[in-house]
Protein backbone atom coordinates (compact mmCIF):
# COMPACT_ATOMS: atom_id res chain seq x y z
CA UNK A 1 0.00 0.00 0.00
CA UNK A 2 2.78 2.36 0.96
CA UNK A 3 4.57 1.94 -2.22
CA UNK A 4 1.71 2.24 -4.26
CA UNK A 5 1.16 5.59 -2.61
CA UNK A 6 5.08 6.49 -3.28
CA UNK A 7 4.22 6.07 -7.09
CA UNK A 8 1.50 8.08 -7.40
CA UNK A 9 2.63 10.48 -5.54
CA UNK A 10 5.60 10.55 -7.69
CA UNK A 11 3.02 10.33 -10.87
CA UNK A 12 1.75 13.70 -9.44
CA UNK A 13 4.63 15.41 -8.96
CA UNK A 14 5.54 14.64 -12.84
CA UNK A 15 2.32 15.88 -13.79
CA UNK A 16 2.25 19.08 -12.73
CA UNK A 17 5.95 19.35 -12.94
CA UNK A 18 4.90 18.99 -16.60
CA UNK A 19 2.76 21.75 -16.38
CA UNK A 20 5.19 23.99 -14.58
CA UNK A 21 7.88 23.71 -16.63
CA UNK A 22 6.03 24.04 -19.68
CA UNK A 23 4.73 26.75 -18.56
CA UNK A 24 8.27 28.20 -18.86
CA UNK A 25 8.71 27.20 -22.10
CA UNK A 26 6.04 28.62 -23.67
CA UNK A 27 7.09 31.94 -21.30
CA UNK A 28 3.51 31.56 -19.22
CA UNK A 29 3.54 33.11 -16.27
CA UNK A 30 2.52 31.36 -12.87
CA UNK A 31 3.44 32.00 -9.32
CA UNK A 32 3.75 28.64 -8.21
CA UNK A 33 3.22 24.59 -8.27
CA UNK A 34 2.52 22.49 -5.54
CA UNK A 35 1.58 18.63 -4.72
CA UNK A 36 -0.23 19.12 -1.98
CA UNK A 37 -3.74 18.25 -2.72
CA UNK A 38 -7.18 19.93 -2.36
CA UNK A 39 -10.97 19.82 -2.34
CA UNK A 40 -10.81 19.82 -6.56
CA UNK A 41 -7.08 18.30 -7.44
CA UNK A 42 -4.08 16.44 -6.82
CA UNK A 43 -2.35 19.33 -7.30
CA UNK A 44 -1.80 22.51 -9.85
CA UNK A 45 0.07 25.02 -11.36
CA UNK A 46 -1.16 28.83 -9.99
CA UNK A 47 -1.05 30.48 -13.28
CA UNK A 48 -1.55 34.47 -13.32
CA UNK A 49 -4.37 35.99 -14.21
CA UNK A 50 -5.00 36.89 -17.93
CA UNK A 51 -5.93 40.35 -17.53
CA UNK A 52 -9.12 42.22 -18.95
CA UNK A 53 -8.41 42.13 -22.12
CA UNK A 54 -8.28 38.50 -22.92
CA UNK A 55 -11.85 38.19 -23.77
CA UNK A 56 -11.67 34.93 -26.25
CA UNK A 57 -15.55 34.94 -26.76
CA UNK A 58 -16.20 38.85 -27.86
CA UNK A 59 -12.95 39.23 -29.48
CA UNK A 60 -10.25 37.15 -30.80
CA UNK A 61 -6.32 38.34 -32.36
CA UNK A 62 -3.25 37.33 -32.44
CA UNK A 63 -1.83 37.65 -29.40
CA UNK A 64 -4.76 36.00 -27.58
CA UNK A 65 -5.00 32.95 -29.88
CA UNK A 66 -1.26 32.93 -29.12
CA UNK A 67 -2.14 32.93 -25.46
CA UNK A 68 -4.60 30.07 -26.11
CA UNK A 69 -1.94 27.99 -27.82
CA UNK A 70 0.32 28.10 -24.88
CA UNK A 71 -2.10 27.31 -22.31
CA UNK A 72 -3.28 24.17 -24.23
CA UNK A 73 0.36 23.07 -24.56
CA UNK A 74 0.64 23.74 -20.45
CA UNK A 75 -2.81 21.84 -20.17
CA UNK A 76 -1.76 18.91 -21.98
CA UNK A 77 1.73 18.62 -21.26
CA UNK A 78 1.00 17.49 -17.56
CA UNK A 79 -0.82 14.22 -18.22
CA UNK A 80 2.22 13.57 -21.20
CA UNK A 81 4.82 14.09 -18.58
CA UNK A 82 3.44 11.44 -16.42
CA UNK A 83 2.60 9.01 -19.44
CA UNK A 84 6.02 9.55 -19.80
CA UNK A 85 7.39 8.05 -16.54
CA UNK A 86 4.07 5.31 -15.66
CA UNK A 87 3.91 4.13 -19.63
CA UNK A 88 -0.10 4.87 -19.46
CA UNK A 89 -2.38 7.55 -19.34
CA UNK A 90 -4.01 8.90 -16.93
CA UNK A 91 -7.45 9.58 -18.04
CA UNK A 92 -9.51 10.02 -15.53
CA UNK A 93 -6.99 12.39 -13.40
CA UNK A 94 -6.15 14.21 -16.42
CA UNK A 95 -9.94 14.65 -17.08
CA UNK A 96 -10.06 18.02 -16.53
CA UNK A 97 -6.87 19.58 -17.98
CA UNK A 98 -8.27 17.93 -21.06
CA UNK A 99 -11.66 19.52 -20.82
CA UNK A 100 -10.07 22.88 -20.44
CA UNK A 101 -7.26 22.61 -22.89
CA UNK A 102 -10.68 21.73 -25.48
CA UNK A 103 -13.06 24.66 -24.49
CA UNK A 104 -9.87 27.19 -25.05
CA UNK A 105 -9.37 25.66 -28.38
CA UNK A 106 -12.98 26.24 -29.25
CA UNK A 107 -12.91 29.83 -29.14
CA UNK A 108 -9.85 29.47 -32.18
CA UNK A 109 -11.33 26.23 -33.42
CA UNK A 110 -14.48 26.58 -32.78
CA UNK A 111 -15.50 23.96 -36.01
CA UNK A 112 -16.37 20.43 -34.68
CA UNK A 113 -14.92 19.33 -38.22
CA UNK A 114 -11.60 21.20 -37.29
CA UNK A 115 -11.34 20.44 -33.79
CA UNK A 116 -10.53 17.08 -33.05
CA UNK A 117 -7.34 17.34 -35.77
CA UNK A 118 -6.18 20.68 -33.53
CA UNK A 119 -6.39 19.48 -30.93
CA UNK A 120 -4.34 15.69 -32.29
CA UNK A 121 -2.26 18.55 -33.50
CA UNK A 122 -1.29 20.25 -30.27
CA UNK A 123 -1.03 16.81 -28.31
CA UNK A 124 1.58 16.02 -30.74
CA UNK A 125 3.37 19.01 -29.87
CA UNK A 126 3.06 18.80 -26.41
CA UNK A 127 4.76 15.21 -26.53
CA UNK A 128 7.62 16.59 -28.76
CA UNK A 129 8.41 19.45 -26.33
CA UNK A 130 7.73 17.33 -23.14
CA UNK A 131 10.62 14.79 -24.75
CA UNK A 132 13.17 17.19 -25.48
CA UNK A 133 15.74 16.33 -23.64
CA UNK A 134 16.36 20.01 -22.15
CA UNK A 135 12.77 19.91 -21.18
CA UNK A 136 12.47 16.16 -19.95
CA UNK A 137 15.67 16.62 -17.66
CA UNK A 138 13.73 19.78 -16.01
CA UNK A 139 10.95 17.84 -15.69
CA UNK A 140 12.52 15.46 -13.60
CA UNK A 141 14.41 17.84 -11.37
CA UNK A 142 11.78 19.80 -10.64
CA UNK A 143 9.09 16.78 -9.79
CA UNK A 144 12.27 15.29 -7.56
CA UNK A 145 12.26 18.77 -5.93
CA UNK A 146 8.52 18.17 -5.39
CA UNK A 147 8.63 15.30 -3.48
CA UNK A 148 10.65 17.13 -1.34
CA UNK A 149 9.18 20.52 -0.82
CA UNK A 150 5.34 19.88 -2.01
CA UNK A 151 4.97 23.81 -2.80
CA UNK A 152 7.49 25.57 -4.95
CA UNK A 153 7.19 29.05 -5.95
CA UNK A 154 8.13 30.11 -9.77
CA UNK A 155 11.55 31.54 -9.27
CA UNK A 156 12.90 28.52 -7.69
CA UNK A 157 11.12 26.29 -10.18
CA UNK A 158 13.22 28.43 -13.00
CA UNK A 159 16.32 28.21 -11.25
CA UNK A 160 15.65 24.01 -11.05
CA UNK A 161 15.20 23.95 -14.40
CA UNK A 162 18.31 26.37 -15.43
CA UNK A 163 20.38 23.97 -13.38
CA UNK A 164 19.10 20.77 -14.60
CA UNK A 165 19.70 21.87 -18.20
CA UNK A 166 23.13 23.47 -17.11
CA UNK A 167 24.10 20.19 -15.54
CA UNK A 168 23.07 18.45 -19.07
CA UNK A 169 24.77 20.71 -21.38
CA UNK A 170 28.15 20.02 -18.84
CA UNK A 171 27.62 15.89 -19.24
CA UNK A 172 27.40 16.43 -23.33
CA UNK A 173 30.53 18.40 -23.65
CA UNK A 174 32.09 16.09 -21.18
CA UNK A 175 30.63 12.89 -23.21
CA UNK A 176 31.56 14.96 -26.55
CA UNK A 177 34.92 15.63 -25.54
CA UNK A 178 35.51 12.18 -24.38
CA UNK A 179 34.35 10.81 -27.81
CA UNK A 180 36.15 13.29 -29.63
CA UNK A 181 40.11 12.93 -27.95
CA UNK A 182 41.25 9.75 -29.50
CA UNK A 183 40.80 12.15 -32.75
CA UNK A 184 42.42 15.02 -31.09
CA UNK A 185 45.45 13.16 -29.74
CA UNK A 186 45.78 11.62 -33.20
CA UNK A 187 45.48 15.22 -34.69
CA UNK A 188 47.80 16.59 -32.24
CA UNK A 189 50.42 13.88 -32.96
CA UNK A 190 50.64 14.40 -36.81
CA UNK A 191 50.85 17.85 -35.90
CA UNK A 192 54.37 17.37 -34.22
CA UNK A 193 55.17 15.57 -36.67
CA UNK A 194 55.01 17.55 -39.59
CA UNK A 195 56.42 20.38 -36.87
CA UNK A 196 59.36 17.78 -36.68
CA UNK A 197 60.11 17.22 -40.00
CA UNK A 198 59.93 20.78 -40.84
CA UNK A 199 62.40 22.21 -38.35
CA UNK A 200 64.70 19.07 -39.45
CA UNK A 201 64.58 20.49 -43.03
CA UNK A 202 65.36 24.28 -42.12
CA UNK A 203 68.10 22.97 -40.13
CA UNK A 204 69.98 21.40 -42.64
CA UNK A 205 69.31 23.97 -45.07
CA UNK A 206 71.09 26.68 -42.66
CA UNK A 207 74.00 23.94 -42.34
CA UNK A 208 77.18 24.28 -43.99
Amino acid sequence: MAKNNSKRREAIAYHEAGHAVMSIVVRQAFRYVTIVSSEDSLGHVQHTDWGENFQPDIEMNSRIQRQIENSVLTLLAGRVAEKRLTGRWNHVGASYDLHQAVKLAGYVWGDDTVLPSYMSFMHARAQSLVANERNWVAIQAVATALLVQPKIGSRKVRRIVAGARQQLWEASMKEMDGDRLPQLLADATVQRSAGGIANSGGQLAEGP
